[in-house]
């Protein structure tokens, strides 16, 4: 199996921005995340603390 050079480079040209758009929400995604993990660790706190 025999492929064009340029062709491959293009291809994984594209499905480099694809990835970094992925790479983007994956991290917009994890801020929101440690935000809610955040609030709940701060929630479980306060339920110990009522809970005493």
């Amino acid at each position: 199996m025999h492929q064009i050079p340029g062709l491959g480079i293009a291809m994984i040209g594209s499905n480099f921005q694809i990835d970094q758009g992925t790479i983007q929400m994956i991290q917009n995604n994890f801020k929101i995340t440690q935000c809610f993990l955040g609030q709940l660790r701060y929630l479980c706190l306060l339920l110990l603390m009522i809970d005493r």
